[in-house]
């Protein structure tokens, strides 16, 4: 990747991660791989729009407005088992927007390190995205600076934290920037494995 793509790249997911942690931030590579419903390798291609199941209610409306979502291709499942709605890819909040340029999306791969919002619920006692049964398909980054790795030309690259966020890099990732890609993928494969975590196929 020459200077024009990594400026795309950095322009994107400046745009894409000024979001502050909610319950979730991260020390180390093992943890954030042990919280992490979904793990995958691949890359960000375009953007869709989805919306809440219809709901049977004689002269009633839709509240929930539609969400728009990236759409992340899936190279390798490294944790979890994704659920899809399209073949090969996943769908992510807070990436992207709509009508957005395929020229304005990066294109390099990265990791991302995912939660569902269906099993959000469960573990919280929450209500998910849209409250329904469709939140099983759609996922979310667990905060906006920690849950993304990019390989830029085979190392490592991270993403800086939010403006004013005191400390945004600490330990982790910060100690991943400039490291061999392939380490890190490796790295993953390892505290997946020595947590006992199962990597399995694709649920449609």
């Amino acid at each position: 990747m020459g200077p024009t793509e990594i400026g795309i790249s950095d322009q994107f997911w400046e745009a894409n991660s000024q979001f502050s942690p909610t319950a979730f931030r991260y020390e180390s590579l093992d943890e954030i791989t042990a919280d992490a419903h979904l793990i995958v390798r691949g890359r960000v291609v375009g953007t869709q729009e989805h919306e809440a199941l219809p709901v049977e209610d004689p002269g009633g409306e839709l509240t929930a407005r539609p969400v728009t979502f990236g759409v992340i291709t899936i190279n390798e499942v490294l944790k979890g088992v994704p659920n899809i709605l399209q073949p090969g890819a996943v769908l992510v909040t807070r990436l992207g927007s709509m009508g957005q340029e395929r020229s304005e999306l990066p294109r390099e791969e990265i990791v991302i390190f995912l939660k569902n919002y269906e099993q959000l619920a469960e573990e919280s006692g929450g209500n998910g995205l849209f409250g329904d049964a469709s939140d099983r398909f759609y996922y979310t980054r667990p905060n906006g600076y920690q849950a993304v790795l990019r390989n830029i030309n085979g190392v490592v690259k991270v993403i800086a934290g939010p403006e004013g966020w005191e400390e945004a890099l600490g330990p982790y990732p910060a100690t991943l920037d400039g490291q061999p890609f392939d380490q890190l993928l490796e790295a993953i494969r390892r505290s997946v494995s020595s947590g006992s975590l199962v990597v399995s196929s694709v649920n449609g």
